[in-house]
């Protein structure tokens, strides 16, 4: 579409862009590049949680190292994943986008989001 988001570069600059925007999985197309552990992780959330999942759900996710698992998965199951995420301490308006920020596991979730973006797994809207 020609959108740019711009940020000032720091150390929150990839995460502050991603917060913006919309994580949507892509059907892979031929070849397939591998993918890193910890994309193949995100890359499994993103593919099976039944709804789609913000930066900040899944730098909690990595953080909290909540194991994908059926039980979390699909349309049936998105309630389970919520309130997995969602606790009294983060339930609040952009509350997690804002401690997710501080993680120690942001740059990590960050640059496998990224790398899938890269590798055509996903696309950002």
């Amino acid at each position: 579409m020609g959108l740019t988001e711009i940020t000032e570069p720091d150390n929150t600059a990839h995460y502050q862009i991603l917060t913006n925007c919309v994580i949507c999985k892509v059907k892979p197309s031929i070849p397939c590049f591998p993918l890193s552990k910890s994309e193949k992780l995100i890359w499994t959330w993103i593919k099976n949680a039944g709804f789609k999942l913000t930066i900040s759900e899944l730098v909690y996710l990595t953080e909290k190292n909540i194991i994908p698992d059926s039980v979390y998965f699909g349309k049936n199951n998105w309630h389970t994943l919520i309130h997995a995420i969602y606790t009294k301490e983060t339930i609040f308006d952009r509350i997690l986008e804002a401690k997710m920020q501080e993680s120690s596991a942001r740059n990590r979730t960050v640059s496998a989001v990224l790398g899938l973006l890269r590798k055509k797994r996903v696309i950002l809207v």
